[in-house]
């Protein structure tokens, strides 16, 4: 390491001609607002041409389509199918009992 150059007793010293002024913003510049916005104005303005119309947006479902696009399942004839494999099995079980007994 380098040896100090300044005693570390000895006070700081200040310096106009090295120090800059010192500013919360640092080296920021200030901006016209007003410029900028006119600006983003005339660019938007540009642009608007070039897209007059967006294309249409797809009907949305009504309110009473809150399921989307599920189908309804007809669960009477899903429970008689069950009811009918049951009854089968449950003679299939009862003629295989009589065989054996």
């Amino acid at each position: 390491m380098a040896k100090r150059s300044v005693a570390a007793d000895s006070p700081p010293t200040t310096d106009d001609k090295t120090a800059p002024a010192s500013s919360i913003f640092g080296g920021a510049k200030p901006v016209d607002t007003a410029k900028k916005e006119k600006e983003i104005e005339e660019k938007l303005a540009s642009q608007k041409p070039a897209k007059e119309e967006p294309p249409p947006q797809p009907k949305k479902p009504s309110a009473a389509s809150i399921f989307g696009a599920a189908k309804p399942v007809d669960t009477t004839a899903k429970e008689r199918e069950i009811e009918e494999r049951l009854l089968k099995t449950k003679e299939d079980n009862e003629k295989v009992d009589e065989k054996d007994g």
